[in-house]
């Protein structure tokens, strides 16, 4: 499969500097549209797919290593929420194509927006920005698709990081910066986390979002929580923000503001954070928690 782009520097070549029409051209180009089907997720870094030969293939994602060896199970579990109703992918390969193991090493694109309309283009347009985001564009642009890459994507999360194997480098810079911005976000927050009078409960979560959300909303909310474990960026807060109006919500804003929180996308945060560290336990269920804090405040979320 032809590379989407070229905006590395290879060993013993020159940087060439040009304006940005020129630097569109050179570096987003048509490629192969193939489609590649997920059949099962192995761990957090193996995938195994349905080719368009027909064949199953095992697919090593590339570039990319653990956090740390106990982050393992979590980056698995993020990878298998992101891929949850995304079965087709776009893999992008490097030089060395397969492991000693004769696996597939890739770099594995998934779509971004689950509503999104599959192009049935046989060429299309690729664009890799600094984020990880790929946007596909057929002969108009306003049927593009976006895909990410699921290899920044796990980094992003902060659960896996960048890692060299030569002679796979096609996005080591760019695999490596991510590392160094989800490192640093992280740090941030735990930062904020230990100076700050945050909402540590899932009951005192609880409590503040029964001010606006029904009971069926309430379950909604927090099976979503469940489901995008991990994952504190800018872009969920967003998505949360918009789902149930929070930053319309005065009577929650003024809640958090009382603990010295204003901004909507960091009370989002903090109940996705706490959310986190009480259904980390697999094996606690949701109603029966929010039972518990039904039981102990005695009475039902507001209907309002």
């Amino acid at each position: 499969m032809k590379r989407p782009l070229k905006w590395r520097s290879r060993p013993g070549g020159r940087i060439l500097l040009v304006g940005i029409s020129a630097l569109l051209i050179t570096l987003v180009r048509p490629v192969d549209a193939a489609t590649y089907v997920l059949q099962e997720v192995i761990d957090y870094r193996t995938l195994v797919v349905l080719a368009p030969s027909g064949d199953e293939e095992t697919i090593r994602l590339t570039g990319i290593e653990a956090a740390r060896p106990d982050l393992e199970a979590k980056a698995e579990a993020y990878l298998r929420t992101i891929l949850r109703g995304h079965d087709q992918l776009k893999l992008e390969f490097d030089r060395q194509q397969r492991d000693g193991r004769g696996r597939l090493l890739a770099y594995v694109w998934a779509v971004h927006r689950r509503d999104a309309r599959w192009l049935a283009v046989n060429r299309v347009t690729m664009h890799f920005d600094r984020d990880g985001l790929m946007e596909y564009w057929g002969a108009d642009k306003d049927d593009g698709l976006q895909y990410r890459c699921l290899n920044a994507e796990l980094i992003r999360s902060g659960f896996a990081r960048a890692a060299v194997f030569p002679p796979n480098v096609l996005y080591q810079k760019q695999l490596l910066t991510l590392t160094r911005e989800a490192q640093e976000r992280r740090r941030k927050e735990v930062e904020a986390t230990r100076k700050s009078d945050v909402p540590r409960d899932l009951e005192e979560c609880y409590r503040a979002l029964k001010l606006r959300l029904r009971q069926p909303e309430l379950v909604a909310f927090m099976n979503t929580a469940e489901e995008e474990l991990g994952r504190y960026d800018a872009g969920l807060g967003n998505r949360l923000r918009d789902w149930w109006g929070l930053s319309q919500d005065s009577e929650l804003r003024q809640y958090f503001q009382g603990l010295g929180i204003a901004d909507p996308l960091d009370i989002s945060r903090i109940i996705l954070t706490s959310f986190h560290r009480h259904l980390n336990g697999r094996d606690i269920r949701l109603n029966e928690q929010m039972q518990a804090c039904q039981k102990k405040d005695g009475n039902t979320p507001s209907g309002d």
